[in-house]
């Protein structure tokens, strides 16, 4: 149920130098007064009398009447009497400040010890806490201070509390409803959300960004370190050619032998044989290596070549949506400014000439003045608003001009990058296929054995059938000095056996350098993944921050509200100060002029109002430095200065 509360009467004695005063209260009362004459002293009882606190919402302040040597005067009652409606039903509140004096025994002198405070609710004395109960019934202490004074969200209260009071009237934004908002770039993050919040995702994101980037960074190094390690390439041509020198002159000995016996020439032809076979089946294994190596190499090859592209095109699509979601945006925004530019027109135009009655009579004494000089003084003051008008309008046009002309640019723009968009997915499309397509066959090539030749098949059976038949001859006494020749001819052609050997150790480099160039590639794809994670992530975060700005500010009038700001490293802190339209732009609150302050404070009021279904009486300071006023459902007490060196105080009708 609404509750409308108003002040229909106080009653001060002895309260901050005012000795004794009586006022009543109308819908709307203009309290009248020289600086110091007791204004805002109204204010302070009326704060007093319910919370203990003046005005500026401070508990620790005087409220005694000081003599001329601005000491308090002691053994006086300091009382504030208040009548309310709710809702027509009148209820009275009083509170009285006493000092306690005291005889100590066997002396004949007061001594003071302290103050005692009483209550009274309709005519009744109260305790203090049935008292504060009552209170906090009528209306909760911290939503009372908002409600009766236009400066108090917005000057007294700090950031955090502002915010925390817009939020819980006007609701938070769920991620659901910031990936709604934008679900082409948002969808991705909605499993990732179920688990962590969005400012975690977007820590974690960096976290892979960067041990990835790190990553990158080691694995060339690693490869360098891999190519270090291959040894200088073994001179196989000329080790073979050396092995068969050795082979030549094994045979020229066995030929020189001086005994020719039978045996000895079976001996030697086998071994000739043997050697003759082994010579055409390594030259075969030889070929058959090579001719594998190559069609690997060119499979490599191809899937490197088509894996550059296809991440060329994806970095293409990247950089191009982002400069396509940042048009966007900016037409978005230009829109907005667009329309709010023809609503600022309309509302201009249909501005009519209405002035006060201020002028028809002397200020100072209130005789009217003569009806040549009010209709001469209406009309020049019709002229200049009718100027003013014009001016205005002339100003909000060529602003919409403007705006018409930047949003014709980014729509075209808008419809560029969209083209440009479709051809990089459907490239992209066909990038992967052809890319997948050449890592199965490179896959495939790696995995094909190479099957045994007949030839060589061959010549290993024929290298075995000699071997066997010469374990069948038997040694009848070689001369022992070309068996040691022979001896060491053949070990000559063991060191250089083991020197060819060595060639493993390039391959199973190259091997080793394959699988780190395998594993750079797979971290680039993982780091493009996560650079569209952390871009999602900060398009997140701007959603959300135009969908809780734009969820706040409809539901105010004359303020605007700024909820994040953009830091240097281009991340967004949470924030909540109160923007005033002046003259057409922004400003925050505390560098609006007193005007802009108070119907400011009055807007977010009306908000308030709604929101606790409670009006309360609303005090405004320096009421001559505002023209008009915000509407408001709330009871308005005004506090003019003038030369009056006494409040006076009037209730309009």
């Amino acid at each position: 149920m609404f509750k409308n509360i108003t002040l229909v009467s106080m009653d001060l004695t002895n309260f901050k130098g005012v000795r004794s005063l009586h006022a009543n209260f109308g819908k709307v009362t203009n309290v009248y007064g020289d600086n110091g004459a007791g204004k805002t002293t109204l204010f302070d009882a009326f704060s007093w009398l319910l919370f203990d606190k003046n005005s500026a919402n401070e508990s620790s302040f005087s409220l005694k009447t000081n003599d001329e040597n601005g000491n308090p005067i002691h053994h006086l009652e300091h009382r504030v009497e208040a009548k309310l409606e709710i809702n027509g039903i009148e209820l009275s509140l009083s509170k009285t400040l006493k000092e306690k004096w005291v005889k100590k025994r066997g002396s004949s002198l007061e001594e003071f010890s302290g103050h005692e405070t009483k209550y009274e609710v309709n005519g009744v004395p109260v305790t203090m806490t049935e008292y504060k109960s009552r209170i906090q019934e009528l209306v909760d202490e911290k939503a009372f201070m908002l409600l009766t004074n236009p400066m108090q969200f917005s000057m007294a209260q700090g950031w955090k509390e502002r915010r925390e009071i817009l939020l819980k009237v006007l609701g938070e934004v769920s991620d659901q409803d910031v990936i709604n908002s934008n679900p082409e770039e948002l969808e991705m993050l909605t499993s990732q959300l179920e688990k962590h919040s969005i400012d975690d995702l977007l820590k974690i994101t960096k976290q892979i960004k960067s041990r990835l980037n790190d990553d990158m960074k080691i694995i060339p190094e690693r490869i360098k370190e891999v190519q270090l390690s291959k040894i200088d390439p073994i001179p196989g041509k000329e080790l073979l050619k050396e092995k068969k020198k050795l082979q030549d002159r094994i045979f020229d000995i066995n030929q020189g032998l001086k005994y020719r016996t039978s045996l000895d020439d079976q001996r030697l032809s086998i071994k000739q044989r043997i050697y003759t076979l082994e010579g055409e089946l390594l030259k075969a294994k030889r070929n058959a290596t090579e001719r594998q190596e190559t069609a690997i190499a060119g499979f490599k090859k191809k899937w490197l070549e088509e894996s550059l592209g296809l991440g060329n095109l994806k970095s293409d699509l990247t950089a191009c949506e982002s400069d396509y979601s940042r048009n966007k945006r900016q037409l978005e925004r230009i829109q907005a400014d667009l329309s709010e530019k023809l609503t600022q027109y309309k509302n201009q135009y249909t501005t009519v000439f209405n002035p006060s009655d201020d002028y028809t009579a002397c200020p100072t004494c209130g005789r009217p003045y003569d009806a040549d000089h009010i209709a001469h003084t209406r009309d020049s003051l019709e002229a200049e608003f009718n100027r003013k008008k014009s001016q205005v309008l002339t100003e909000i046009k060529s602003q919409g001009d403007d705006l018409r002309n930047r949003e014709k640019e980014a729509l075209a723009k808008d419809e560029l990058l969209r083209s440009k968009i479709d051809s990089l997915l459907k490239a992209i499309d066909e990038a992967e296929q052809t890319t997948a397509e050449a890592k199965k066959e490179y896959e495939k090539a790696k995995n094909i054995e190479i099957p045994q030749s007949e030839d060589i098949t061959k010549v290993e059976e024929e290298i075995k059938k000699a071997n066997e038949e010469m374990s069948t001859l038997t040694d009848d006494g070689a001369d022992q000095s070309l068996k040691d020749d022979l001896k060491n001819l053949n070990a000559k052609i063991e060191v250089i056996d083991r020197e060819l050997a060595k060639s493993g150790i390039n391959d199973r480099a190259d091997k080793r350098i394959q699988e780190l160039e395998e594993e750079l590639a797979e971290k680039s794809e993982e780091f493009v993944r996560a650079q569209q994670t952390e871009f999602a992530v900060e398009e997140f975060m701007k959603a959300k921050v135009r969908l809780l700005e734009s969820r706040v500010n409809q539901h105010f009038t004359a303020v605007r509200f700024k909820l994040f700001e953009q830091q240097i490293n281009g991340g967004l802190s949470e924030t909540c100060e109160a923007l005033v339209n002046t003259n057409g732009s922004l400003v925050p609150f505390k560098d609006a002029n007193h005007a802009g302050k108070v119907n400011a404070g009055l807007d977010i009021i009306n908000t308030l109002t709604d929101y606790y279904q409670t009006s309360a009486p609303i005090w405004i300071d320096s009421r001559g430095e505002v023209n008009r006023l915000t509407p408001t459902k709330g009871q308005i007490i005004n506090l003019y200065v003038s030369n009056d060196k006494k409040i006076r105080i009037e209730q309009e009708a």
